[in-house]
């Protein structure tokens, strides 16, 4: 048994059934289209920047923040598709519901609780081709193709990742460094072969979507 200490985070906004998908997402979804800052300055200059109030500087400040909300959501995305989390998944596939182990602080950043629910198990059910395998995967791809909108440093890093030429073996070679109690942990050895193909191929299907995304907005 492996016991966690997680740092206590005062300023946490608890709701139980989690934080509620943006508006914008659902309607991305819903509609089978891809949320850019374009779209989003569009939408909101229809929407809530159409007052008559200080209308230049208090729409520029709402799109920025949307633009922040948003790119949060994009590295939940991308982090529960590399990792192939089926637990917030499984809550995914209800565009309106509460995102379940998703929480917010009082300055609206969002936090990702009980993330256990990704890698060695949730790779297996897709390698298996079940149902429920090929459903996470099909919910994974949608909420990826849903967005145009992610953190510079993110991408940053996953450039960094692939530059390597062996994003597993980088990945393990953090966790080794950072938790001295990894080496007593038992991984079979088919198990970790799965996880390296599964893990650096997901990680190029996020880049290949974040260099499509820039082809988008270079047109």
């Amino acid at each position: 048994m492996y016991v966690a200490f997680i740092d206590w985070i005062p300023e946490l906004i608890w709701k139980g059934a989690g934080v509620t998908m943006p508006a914008l997402i659902t309607e991305a979804l819903t509609t089978g289209t891809t949320l850019t800052p374009d779209t989003v300055s569009t939408y909101l200059h229809s929407t809530s920047c159409n007052s008559g109030m200080d209308r230049d500087n208090s729409c520029l400040q709402e799109i920025e923040k949307e633009l922040s909300r948003l790119a949060q959501w994009g590295t939940m995305v991308i982090f529960d598709y590399i990792t192939s989390n089926h637990d917030r998944a499984s809550g995914l596939t209800e565009t309106s519901s509460h995102v379940r182990n998703l929480q917010q602080t009082t300055d609206g950043k969002l936090w990702l609780l009980d993330n256990e629910a990704g890698f060695f198990h949730s790779y297996q059910l897709i390698h298996r081709g079940s149902t429920t395998g090929i459903r996470l995967q099909r919910a994974h791809l949608r909420h990826l193709r849903s967005t145009c909108i992610f953190q510079r440093s993110l991408v940053r890093h996953l450039m960094e990742f692939v530059r390597r030429g062996d994003p597993a073996g980088a990945l393990l070679a953090q966790v080794r460094m950072r938790e001295p109690l990894f080496h007593h942990m038992t991984v079979d050895s088919d198990s970790r072969r799965l996880f390296v193909k599964l893990f650096s191929h997901r990680v190029f299907d996020v880049l290949e979507w974040i260099v499509h995304c820039r082809s988008m907005n270079s047109e």
